[in-house]
């Protein structure tokens, strides 16, 4: 969410991720609170001209899930999300390479990108939890860790669900009075959908664009977790191939 002041230009911006960090286990009180107390002061924008490939590597480089769209007056016009970047490199790119055969002329480094293994670029070091640990735990994991979301596993570390910010703000805020009693398996997301480590990079833009997922979990052949993928992870590699097209033509 994007706050104006009264003159029009961007004031601030208020996060899933400001209501936990901020509020955690207290967001009882949400009526209390203002939301200029807790949202993030005069945010970076960019213009309306702005190329989408400028717009995606800025984003990317400064770990941005959002950023407002403003006019020469400094108004907001739209807003960017990595959602309508995933959808973009989807519709545009990483639908039509399905198989492997479709990889094989490709020489941007976007598509030699996308034809590539997903192995190099998520992350291994997965924050997890269990289907019995509850809502206080889940609070306390993400902000010690700085982090949206984790995968619950069992004890062979198989994929259970997952659990995030939007489940959390949605199925436990203003639900419950004990939050020690609200369990993981309560409100997660089970049996999420997965891939394996080598899926290529196309794959998981066509797999989350498709399901609007901003996580996948990655799995080995016994459907142990191995790590997750993240839209940002994506981002992070498109707006690198990105550069590597603009300075090699």
């Amino acid at each position: 969410m994007f706050v104006q002041d009264e003159s029009g230009p961007v004031a601030g911006v208020f996060s899933e991720r400001d209501l936990i960090y901020q509020l955690g286990l207290y967001a009882n009180n949400l009526m209390d609170k203002e939301v200029s107390t807790q949202m993030i002061k005069d945010p970076q924008c960019v213009r309306t001209g702005t190329s989408l490939g400028r717009a995606i590597f800025f984003m990317a480089k400064e770990g941005y899930r959002h950023v407002p769209v403003v006019g020469i007056d400094g108004r907001v016009e739209s807003v960017l999300s990595v959602r309508d970047f995933l959808n973009y490199i989807h519709t545009a790119f990483a639908h039509k390479l399905i198989k492997k055969s479709d990889c094989a002329a490709q020489e941007s480094a976007l598509g030699r990108l996308l034809c590539m293994s997903i192995k190099d670029i998520y992350a291994k070091d997965t924050v997890t939890l269990a289907a019995d640990q509850n809502a206080a735990d889940f609070v306390t994991t993400m902000a010690q860790n700085r982090c949206g979301s984790a995968v619950v596993v069992d004890a062979d570390r198989r994929v259970k669900g997952i659990v995030t910010e939007r489940d959390y703000l949605i199925k436990v805020i203003g639900q419950c009075d004990d939050y020690k009693s609200k369990l993981i398996e309560d409100f997660m997301t089970a049996s999420p959908k997965t891939l394996l480590e080598g899926s290529t990079v196309a794959l998981a833009f066509n797999s989350m664009a498709e399901g609007g997922f901003r996580h996948l979990p990655i799995v080995d052949d016994d459907e142990r977790l191995i790590g997750m993928l993240s839209v940002r992870d994506l981002s992070n590699a498109v707006a690198d191939a990105i550069v590597q097209d603009l300075t090699s033509g």
